[in-house]
Formats: structure tokens, C-alpha cells, sequence
């Protein structure tokens, strides 16, 4: 016989449904840029802001990014901007398989064909917003470097932004030095790096979706970066 839920337990269950509900998160602010944002009004010329707006939420089932949108968040500001990507979706699974070598993809979880998908349509977004990166990097995972092949074209390893999924001791280290890059990179450069949820989740507290991009900036030392945009290609 079937138990009814109290009250509190079915706060919940309720709770838990939101969290869930990928039609609700789309749902996160989207349309429209708060003030201080650098995007600017049709007809009009985008100026840098004063400080760092709050993020723009973009999910791709409602509204798609425009490559001048994307133009605009990379290039209209004075503060270097990187393009920071968690790697494209994956094969089922979480981590990687026990005995894997960075070497080695074969022993790695992988992209997906959806994956695939998820990094050519961010390189479809580029080319329509004519950007091209100056300076690709990822982390040495093989999921990391194809994303990044398939969406700039090009990469270079670079170990700070490699997974510390298993290995947790070694994430303060290589969070220190994904900062200080980015706190050296000149303005008007475009970057992209691509990496893994820990160490997005480490930088900037957000929690990405596979193939999610966030457009981030630095402050000042010691603060996370700003986020600036953050959406999921087509």
C-alpha cells in the first residue's frame, strides 16, 4: 500500500523536479542585457562598461546567439575576454574508464556524435561573427582537443586546464595558473580555451553543461573573473 507524501517531502520532490527540468533552466534570464553590458542598441555603437555586467544567460532551445551578439561580447571592451568552453557532450559515463592514459584516447570517454555536432556549430557561429582565434588552448583530454579541433580549428595542449577530476590535490595549483594568464592576456586578443567542468566550476562557480561557453573576463587579483555571457551553440 501506497504511502502519501508529507509536506515536506513533497517540497521536495517538487524541488528536485525544477532542478531537473531542462525546459525551466532555459528559463534563466535570457533575452534581453542588463545594464552595463557592452551589447549595443540597433543603430548604435557598443561601448565597453565601466565594470563588469552581470552575466547574459543564452539557452540555445529559445534564443539563438547572433554572431554579431557574439562579435560584440568578444570584442567591444577593453579587459582581454577568453572564450572558456567545457568540452563538447561525451559518450555515457562520468570521469574516465580506470587505467586511462592521456596518451592514449582509446582509453578515454570520448565525443559523441552529438558532441561533434555541439563543436562544428560553435565553428558555424565563428564564421558567421568572422572571428577567428588568436590563441587556442585546451586541456590534453582527448574530448577537450577534438572540441577543439572541430570548433577553432586549432589547439595547442596546455596542461593548467587539464581534468583534476582524480586527482583533486593538483586543482589549486592549476587554478592559480589558469589566473594568472588570464590576468596577463593583452586586450584585443581572441582566446579560447577549452577545459573540463572542474575547472570551470573552480574559476568562475558555475556549474557548465557539456559544450557550454561562457565569455569571461578578469578582474581584479584575488576575484573570479566576470562572467559576461554564457550560452550552449545551436
Amino acid at each position: 500500500m501506497r504511502r502519501s507524501l508529507n509536506r515536506r517531502e513533497a517540497l521536495g520532490v517538487g524541488a528536485a523536479l525544477l532542478l531537473a527540468s531542462p525546459r525551466l533552466r532555459a528559463a534563466e534570464p535570457v533575452t534581453s542585457l542588463p545594464a552595463g553590458s557592452s551589447v549595443a542598441a540597433p543603430g548604435g555603437s557598443p561601448k565597453a562598461p565601466s565594470t563588469p555586467p552581470n552575466p547574459v544567460f543564452v539557452d540555445a532551445q529559445d534564443v539563438r546567439v547572433t554572431p554579431q551578439q557574439l562579435r560584440t561580447w568578444l570584442t567591444a571592451a577593453e579587459r582581454p575576454r577568453v572564450l572558456l568552453m567545457r568540452h563538447a557532450q561525451t559518450v555515457a559515463g562520468t570521469g574516465d574508464p580506470p587505467g586511462y592514459r592521456i596518451e592514449d584516447c582509446s582509453t578515454q570517454r570520448n565525443l559523441s556524435d552529438e558532441g561533434r555536432a555541439q563543436a562544428r556549430a560553435l565553428a558555424a557561429l565563428l564564421q558567421s561573427a568572422d572571428l577567428t582565434m588568436d590563441d587556442v588552448r585546451s586541456s590534453r583530454w582527448c574530448r577537450c582537443l577534438e572540441t577543439a579541433r572541430l570548433a577553432f580549428g586549432q589547439v595547442q595542449g596546455w596542461p593548467p586546464l587539464d581534468s583534476f577530476f582524480d586527482a583533486r590535490e593538483r586543482g589549486a595549483a592549476q587554478l592559480a595558473q589558469v589566473r594568472s594568464a588570464l590576468q596577463a592576456l593583452p586586450a584585443g586578443r581572441l582566446t579560447a580555451w577549452v577545459t573540463h567542468q572542474v575547472v570551470v566550476t573552480g574559476l568562475t562557480g558555475l556549474w557548465p553543461a557539456s559544450g557550454e561557453v561562457l565569455v569571461v573576463e578578469p578582474r581584479a587579483a584575488g576575484q573570479p573573473p566576470a562572467v559576461i555571457a554564457r550560452f550552449r551553440p545551436a
